[in-house]
C-alpha cells in the first residue's frame, strides 16, 4: 500500500463572526432603552457622532396652536416676562414638598421624634428603625441590638415603642408577631384567632379548613370568619412606603388601523436621530494636512459612527418586516381580540421572510407592540401547537390556557376539579393535552391546586 501526498484546492463558504457583525446583532437584540444607553456611550466616546434634530413637517393641529400663539398680545407677554420672570424662576425652583412621599424610615423617624423619651432611648429606637427592612420587619435580633451596649430590658422597651408606631405590625420579627400586633392594634379580643395565628398559619395557607375546625373545636363558618380577619391584615406593613419602581413600557411597534387596513409601524420617536460631524468628516478630505495618527483616529471614528447609524437603520427595517409578518399571520387577533390568537412559531416568520430563525428571535427580544387590545410583548404572538381532533384546526397553548382558566372559573368551588378532571373537560373541547401539561399550564396561570381552591361554604 502506497501513501501519496496531493495538494488540492477547495472553495468553502463560511460566515465569520466579525466584530462588526457581532455589534449589529447586539443592536438588533437589545430593546430601545438599552439602545439609547449604548448611543449615549458612543456619543461620549466618539467625537464624530452627534445628535441631529428630527425635523418633520408640523401637523395641522400644531399649526393651529402655533397660529394662536402668534396672535397672542405680544406687548402684554413681553411686559409680563420683563417684570415677573425672576420671581417665576425662583418660585419654579422650589420643589413641591407636598408631593414628596417619605420612605419608611423617614415616616417612622417623624413619629419617633414626637415621643417623650430619653436621649438614650431615642438613639436605641433610631438604631432599631434603621434595622427594619422594606417590608417592615426587624432584621436583627435582641443580641444584635445588645451589641451597642444596652440591657435586655432597654432593648425590649425600644422594640415595644417602635412597634407602637404606624403602620400597625411594623418592627415585627416574623409573620406571626406582625399579625398579633395588628390584632391588638385593632382591639380584637379573640383567643381562637390568636391560637390560629400562633399555631396554625401553615394550615390556613394550605386551606385545611376541616382540620382547623377539628383542632379549634369551631364550625366551618367560624373558621372562615377567622381566616377572613387574618387575610384583612397586611403581611408586609412596610411595603406601602417602598419606592415606586414601576416600569412604564414604551412600545417598539404600534399597530394602527387606517381605512379598514391594519399597519405595523416601528415607533421611531423614542430614538434620537444621529449624524456624523461635518467638520471632522471634512478633515478626511484634507489628508495631507493631517498627521498619520490624526488621520487614523478620525477615520476610525468616522467608520464607527457610520456603522452604528447603518446598524440602527437595519434594526428598524428588520423589526418592521418581522412585525408586519406577525400582523399578517395574527390578523384575526388584531381584528377580533385575544381569543383569536393562533399558533405561530419563530420558524414560520423566518420562512416567510427568508431570514434565519435566530434573526427573528433577536428582533422580537424584549420588544413590545401596542394595539387596540393593549400592549403585548412580541413574544406573546408566538405560541406552540396543541393536538386537536383530526379535521379540526390547530390551537395554540395560549388558547388552551384561556379555555382552562374558563373551566376552572366555572367549577363548583366546594368540589373543585382535579388536574385529571380538567384534562377530561379539555378533551370535550377537542383539546388533547396530558395531565402533566395541565399542571404546568395551571402553574403558569398562577392558579392554585385543587385543595387550595376548595371553598367550605
Amino acid at each position: 500500500m502506497e501513501l501519496e501526498m496531493n495538494l488540492n484546492l477547495s472553495q468553502d463558504q463560511k460566515l465569520l463572526m466579525t466584530p462588526q457583525l457581532e455589534y449589529s446583532l447586539r443592536i438588533l437584540k437589545i430593546n430601545n432603552e438599552e439602545l439609547i444607553e449604548l448611543i449615549e456611550e458612543e456619543i461620549h466616546t466618539n467625537p464624530l457622532l452627534e445628535y441631529c434634530e428630527n425635523i418633520s413637517a408640523p401637523s395641522e393641529e400644531v399649526k393651529r396652536i402655533e397660529d394662536k400663539i402668534t396672535n397672542y398680545n405680544l406687548y402684554e407677554t413681553s411686559y409680563y416676562k420683563s417684570n415677573e420672570s425672576d420671581e417665576l424662576e425662583y418660585i419654579n425652583s422650589i420643589p413641591d414638598l407636598s408631593s414628596i412621599k417619605p420612605n419608611l424610615v423617614q415616616h417612622l423617624m417623624l413619629q419617633l421624634h414626637t415621643a417623650k423619651v430619653t436621649r438614650r432611648m431615642m438613639e436605641l429606637c433610631e438604631y432599631i428603625i434603621e434595622s427594619i427592612d422594606s417590608n417592615g420587619y426587624l432584621e436583627i435580633d435582641e443580641k444584635g441590638i445588645q451589641n451597642i451596649s444596652c440591657t435586655s430590658e432597654e432593648v425590649n422597651q425600644a422594640i415595644d415603642l417602635v412597634q407602637s408606631l404606624d403602620p400597625p405590625g411594623i418592627g415585627a420579627r416574623n409573620l406571626r408577631e406582625c399579625l398579633r400586633l395588628q390584632i391588638v392594634r385593632n382591639n380584637i379580643i379573640d383567643s381562637n384567632l390568636m391560637r390560629m395565628v400562633d399555631n396554625h398559619l401553615e394550615d390556613v395557607g394550605a386551606n385545611r379548613i376541616p382540620y382547623l375546625s377539628q383542632e379549634l373545636g369551631l364550625g366551618i363558618s367560624q373558621i372562615n370568619e377567622l381566616i377572613t380577619i387574618i387575610k384583612s391584615f397586611d403581611p408586609k406593613p412596610g411595603s406601602a412606603f417602598s419606592i415606586d419602581d414601576t416600569r412604564y413600557i414604551k412600545p417598539d411597534v404600534i399597530v394602527c388601523k387606517n381605512n379598514d387596513q391594519f399597519e405595523a409601524k416601528v415607533n421611531k420617536e423614542q430614538l434620537p436621530v444621529l449624524g456624523v460631524n461635518e467638520y471632522y468628516s471634512g478633515l478626511l478630505a484634507k489628508r495631507n494636512k493631517l498627521s498619520l495618527e490624526e488621520y487614523s483616529y478620525i477615520n476610525k471614528n468616522y467608520s464607527s459612527a457610520n456603522w452604528l447609524i447603518r446598524c440602527i437603520e437595519q434594526r428598524l427595517h428588520t423589526l418592521e418586516r418581522v412585525s408586519t409578518a406577525i400582523l399578517l399571520e395574527q390578523i384575526d387577533f388584531f381584528k377580533y381580540g385575544r381569543k383569536y390568537l393562533k399558533p405561530l412559531t419563530l420558524k414560520d416568520i423566518a420562512y416567510s421572510l427568508e431570514i434565519h430563525e435566530s434573526t427573528v428571535s433577536r428582533a422580537v427580544n424584549e420588544k413590545y407592540l401596542m394595539c387596540q387590545w393593549g400592549v403585548f410583548e412580541l413574544k406573546h404572538f408566538f405560541s406552540s401547537k396543541t393536538i386537536r381532533k383530526i379535521g379540526a384546526d390547530d390551537t395554540s397553548s395560549s388558547d388552551a390556557k384561556l379555555i382552562m382558566r374558563e373551566i376552572i372559573e366555572e367549577e363548583d368551588k366546594t368540589q373543585p376539579l382535579s388536574d385529571t378532571a380538567i384534562c377530561e373537560r379539555l378533551k370535550e373541547k377537542d383539546i388533547f393535552i396530558s395531565r402533566r401539561t395541565v399542571a404546568k399550564y395551571r402553574a403558569q396561570l398562577n392558579i392554585p391546586t385543587r385543595d387550595l381552591r376548595k371553598s367550605y361554604f
